[in-house]
């Protein structure tokens, strides 16, 4: 019994993700999220080697600024994930 309630609860928040993953992919282009996930999860990025380049950034504008969030508070932000 328990084990089906898991499985239950797992299909649903697949389901929840992959209808949420379907709407940001609308709303953004995938250099985009490559470039957000090179910036927040940088260790992650390097390891899985996404055969995707993130967007370029213009020279006259840094990263930070383009993300409109600071390297220490993605650190910050990034030290606790979800529960």
């Amino acid at each position: 019994m328990l084990e089906r309630a898991s499985k239950d609860k797992d299909f649903k928040m697949s389901a929840s993700l992959t209808k949420n993953l379907k709407k940001l992919r609308k709303m953004y282009e995938l250099p985009d999220a490559v470039l957000c996930l090179s910036f927040y999860m940088p260790d992650l990025f390097m390891r899985i080697q996404l055969p995707t380049q993130p967007t370029n950034v213009p020279k006259d504008m840094k990263l930070e600024d383009m993300l409109h969030c600071t390297t220490s508070r993605s650190e910050e932000i990034m030290s606790h994930p979800e529960a």
